[in-house]
């Protein structure tokens, strides 16, 4: 990643693109010092980053989905001293740019390969949130998620039930397990990417059944 390509924040607000066209920013929250956990960060920014997503041309669903990811590779970094300096901004800049190119570019390799949305039809690699809400309607499909539960934590499974079957918001699920919204959504992400790790390694689709590897 080139700092040439980036749009870098002035200290009046404003953003100079590399056109030399100077734009009106999202104006990012006061600064209240170094953040000191992942918590810290999400509530402070977590508005923020919704906004710069949202400037950059996603839509309210994707932006949603790729603010997620960004707060995941932050609460990485947090987790090793060092890795998180006291001037957020530029770097949470950083990785918005990154995945909001990695979505730029999944959206148009489904429209040239004309590849289907994750939930219109089943994949060949298991998607949880396909096969977690099947499972009700479906006793093989039951089958499956249940076998692959049983290899996940109490704690991984109950995230994504509550997500999942019960239709839970990020906050009411915070609110019920005395949890931030922020450490929610990272622990959510996690189990469902551990759900489809499991779910590929165990099963294959085979002629619309899922067949034990």
């Amino acid at each position: 990643m080139t700092c040439e390509n980036r749009s870098l924040p002035e200290e009046d607000g404003r953003e100079t693109r590399p056109s030399g066209v100077v734009s009106r920013a999202v104006a990012p929250p006061r600064d209240e010092g170094p953040c000191r956990s992942f918590e810290d960060a999400h509530r402070r920014y977590a508005r923020f980053l919704l906004q710069v997503i949202r400037r950059r041309g996603i839509d309210e669903t994707d932006a949603m989905d790729v603010r997620q990811k960004v707060l995941v590779r932050l609460a990485r970094r947090f987790e090793v001293p060092g890795r998180v300096p006291e001037r957020l901004v530029p770097v949470l800049l950083g990785l918005v740019d990154d995945e909001v190119k990695n979505h730029v570019r999944s959206v148009r390799r489904r429209r040239i390969g004309g590849e289907p949305e994750a939930d219109t039809m089943p994949s060949s690699k298991p998607d949880p949130e396909q096969l977690v809400g099947g499972a009700e309607d479906s006793a093989e499909q039951k089958r499956v998620v249940e076998a692959i539960f049983a290899r996940m934590t109490p704690d991984a499974v109950e995230l994504i039930r509550l997500a999942r079957l019960r239709e839970l918001p990020l906050e009411d699920i915070a609110e019920m397990r005395g949890e931030l919204p922020g450490t929610v959504a990272v622990k959510l992400h996690r189990a469902r990417c551990w759900f489809k790790e499991l779910g590929e390694r165990m099963y294959d689709l085979q002629n619309g059944s899922w067949r034990k590897r």
